[in-house]
């Protein structure tokens, strides 16, 4: 925005033409993610800054935008690369409610950390989505401690690499 505003300064054409630019846009097309309106702005940045020869600001902008993404990117990343993996557990309700303080305490004790990303319940199964990292054994050790503790239906581990855990 700051790069229009400097394009545009007190250039009356420029400005009615930005407004009407920015209403077709808002207005006609729909926008259903926050990153489209992001890209449209740099792109209409960018052109008010080349016709008004101002390319300098074309390539700050640019620079601003591509560290911001790399920044987003690499906060990611660092997240990704801190799991091993996901474990998916489905039990019925009501084992679910009984025991989910049994399960928690056995992962916590079998794993360097563990996050809940996702529960959700339907039909009367709980199913309960979490990522994980440092499993201490194996991955069928881990999972016949995991059904020694409740009556769980079914145990998924999806691992994120190749070659399995670290």
């Amino acid at each position: 925005i700051t790069t229009l505003f400097i394009g545009i300064q007190v250039s009356i054409p420029l400005s009615l033409g930005l407004l009407g630019a920015l209403s077709i846009i808002r207005f006609r097309t729909p926008i259903k993610e926050p990153e489209e309106i992001g890209f449209i702005m740099l792109v209409i940045a960018a052109s008010i800054s080349s016709a008004t020869l101002n390319f300098h600001y074309i390539v700050m902008l640019y620079l601003v935008a591509f560290i911001s993404l790399l920044i987003t990117r690499s906060a990611q990343m660092v997240k990704f690369l801190k799991r091993d993996g996901v474990l998916i557990i489905t039990m019925s309700d009501e084992t679910a409610e009984s025991s989910m303080n049994k399960i928690l305490e056995y992962l916590h004790s079998n794993l360097k950390w563990v996050r809940m990303e996702s529960s959700s319940s339907r039909d009367g199964v709980t199913s309960i989505q979490l990522a994980f990292s440092g499993l201490n054994g194996e991955v069928t050790g881990f999972q016949h401690g995991l059904r020694k503790l409740a009556e769980i239906k079914t145990i998924n581990v999806f691992l994120d690499r190749p070659g399995g855990i670290r």
